[in-house]
């Protein structure tokens, strides 16, 4: 359960039941760019949000260019 913020990923799959804004709401960015939404499109989350995204990076997302 995947999705990235501001070009990192994070593995939600354990921090689902520990949402304050449910499940429900970090289904709907599984696969997605959720950097809108983290920093302040649906919500602007606190410092202490943010350190606990700290535990769950899986990696850096980047871009592949191709050569058409």
């Amino acid at each position: 359960m995947l999705l990235t913020i501001d070009g990192v990923v994070y593995d939600v799959a354990e921090f689902m039941g520990e949402h304050p804004g449910g499940p429900e709401l970090l289904k709907a960015y599984i696969g997605k760019d959720a950097s809108k939404a983290f920093n302040g499109e649906v919500h602007r989350h606190s410092s202490a949000a943010k350190n606990r995204l700290l535990g769950l990076r899986a990696g850096r997302a980047s871009a592949i260019k191709k050569n058409i």
